[in-house]
């Protein structure tokens, strides 16, 4: 069964953003940890920093997030803006949602 994160959970950067642990039948499952944006809001801040459906974030300033649960806390420390380390296919890129 996925999980998902409540949209938006503890930070208002990721409004319009769910998450969920990785899919068993992504390309990346099995290959890296972290967390599986699972839907995403065309007019968000998230979209027009970069983040798509499928991304798969591996942390949130530079805190580990292997899973949605350590996704959660790492997001509800930062007050901030959060600098997220993504991977997408084979390319992995950082983005700012402020």
């Amino acid at each position: 069964k996925v999980a998902a994160a409540p949209t938006g959970t503890g930070n208002p950067r990721l409004a319009g953003v769910t998450l969920a642990e990785i899919d068993p039948r992504h390309p990346l499952a099995g290959q890296v940890q972290g967390v599986m944006v699972d839907s995403i809001e065309t007019a968000s801040g998230a979209w027009q920093a970069g983040l798509r459906q499928g991304d798969v974030v591996l942390s949130v300033n530079r805190i580990p997030t292997p899973d949605l649960q350590r996704f959660v806390a790492a997001i509800e420390s930062q007050p901030g803006a959060l600098v997220l380390q993504v991977r997408r296919g084979n390319a992995v890129a950082f983005m700012v949602l402020k």
